[in-house]
């Protein structure tokens, strides 16, 4: 089956180097007739001189496994990957809106917009570390390159976290020792070392975007090999002495957060989101985000909308309106998801591997799941104090929410310990160099 034959390209919104992503309309069983499209996808492909390139494919594929697994209303989802006719391609959810480096690019934001953002980042961030796979084994997700480039903000005011391109999965062993992946101004100490890392690593940078959001410039100043010397050898800047203004109880979360030892910063992203919401206290939420983005890109979302509708010229209205009523953010998900089903066929039996998902969220480009009979989980219980230094997290870590996946679709399936996509190679040994490669995403 040729990806023509699933999907329909509108238009290209976004070209690197490797790869693309394109609007496209979904096919849904009927075929190509009138009332035959099933929703407004981006569709993201890793061009051919990308899928040379070994690193990237995994990559690729990395982010392919990790959206099938995970269903999060902070999380961009994706409704379908696969292959088809040689060329990798993941459908995932349209929203129209900026990145969160966009939105700093107008200046810094005021301190209640800045803690409702990360705290939603963190809802999306403590659901991807708390993945499990169908055995009920703790994936240990660590997403490693959370930055203001990988958060969309909706102009309707969701947000969402996207791109698990580089995570680290360690129950696939797909880290090589030593190597460092992300970018760098946002790293913790221990990832721009090649340390091993565990959750609180993305909890230092959620540290660094709360530093950017508050201060209006970013923690770290300096090219790249400036930035690993200070991660080595400084002490991070006082948010105090950058913004003044700054609320002290986001000045004193930020000093844990960017604490060097990973044991004094709190020990989940859920703490995090309870003690930003808290302290925002119902006073900025979805309503204050549409009215920033509106105030600050209505242009752009009426260029962007107005794009969108003449490529859905010659549709009946009623077939074009329901195409865009697929674009609405669906922030109304239960924060507690998921457990996959998904259906898969043997390689050389199928190209396209489809996976259904159920979750429709908002903002532009990235991933998410498809599920069916979530298991319900007790919500977490509000953090306790967080002023003495916590433990790490154990190797059964807080039970908040708890995704629990089943096999999921892959070109390759063998299932024991679940393996959605084909097996990485074996790690090699630690090596004395240690490449960082700063945002290395595909697209």
């Amino acid at each position: 089956m040729a990806l023509g034959d699933k999907y329909r390209s509108l238009y290209v919104i976004g070209r690197g180097g490797m790869g693309c992503v394109e609007v496209a309309l979904q096919l849904n069983a009927v075929g190509d007739a009138p009332g035959a499209f099933e929703r407004i996808v981006a569709l993201k492909r890793l061009l051919p001189e990308g899928a040379r390139d070994k690193r990237h494919t995994e990559m690729f594929l990395r982010e392919a496994r990790l959206a099938v697994l995970l269903t999060h209303p902070n999380v961009v989802h994706a409704f379908d990957f696969g292959e088809a006719g040689g060329e990798f391609f993941l459908a995932m959810e349209y929203v129209e809106g900026e990145t969160l480096s966009r939105v700093l690019k107008e200046g810094k934001v005021e301190a209640l917009v800045a803690a409702h953002i990360l705290a939603k980042i963190c809802d999306g961030l403590h659901a991807a570390h708390e993945l499990r796979d169908v055995s009920g084994t703790m994936l240990n997700v660590v997403h490693r390159d959370v930055s203001p480039h990988n958060v969309m903000v909706a102009y309707e005011g969701q947000i969402k976290l996207l791109d698990f391109g580089v995570a680290k999965i360690d129950a696939e062993g797909l880290t090589r020792t030593g190597e460092v992946k992300g970018k760098v101004a946002y790293m913790s100490p221990e990832q721009a070392m090649g340390e091993v890392l565990d959750r609180r690593s993305d909890l230092y940078s959620i540290g660094a975007v709360l530093f950017e959001c508050v201060a209006g410039r970013r923690m770290w100043q300096g090219t790249d090999m400036e930035v690993l010397r200070q991660l080595a050898l400084d002490q991070p800047p006082r948010l105090d002495d950058a913004a003044v203004d700054a609320p002290k109880e986001l000045c004193a979360l930020y000093t844990r957060l960017v604490a060097r030892d990973p044991k004094a910063r709190p020990p989940t992203a859920h703490h995090i989101a309870e003690e930003l919401r808290a302290f925002v206290s119902n006073r900025a939420g979805t309503k204050e985000m549409k009215a920033l983005m509106l105030g600050l890109f209505a242009d752009d979302a009426a260029r962007r909308k107005s794009e969108l509708a003449r490529a859905l010229d010659g549709m009946t209205p009623a077939d074009a309106a329901a195409l865009r009523q697929s674009l609405v953010p669906a922030e109304s998900v239960a924060t507690a998801t998921p457990a996959l089903a998904a259906r898969a066929e043997p390689a050389g039996k199928r190209g396209l591997v489809t996976i259904v998902a159920l979750a429709v969220a908002a903002a532009s480009i990235a991933l998410g799941t498809s599920v069916k009979n979530p298991s319900p989980v007790a919500p977490p219980s509000p953090p306790a104090a967080l002023a003495a230094p916590p433990e790490p997290p154990s190797a059964t870590p807080p039970t908040t929410p708890t995704p629990t996946v089943g096999p999921a679709p892959s070109t390759t399936i063998k299932i024991a310990r679940p393996q959605l996509l084909p097996a990485a190679p074996k790690p090699k040994a630690a090596s004395s160099t240690k490449p960082v490669d700063v945002d290395p995403d595909p697209i």
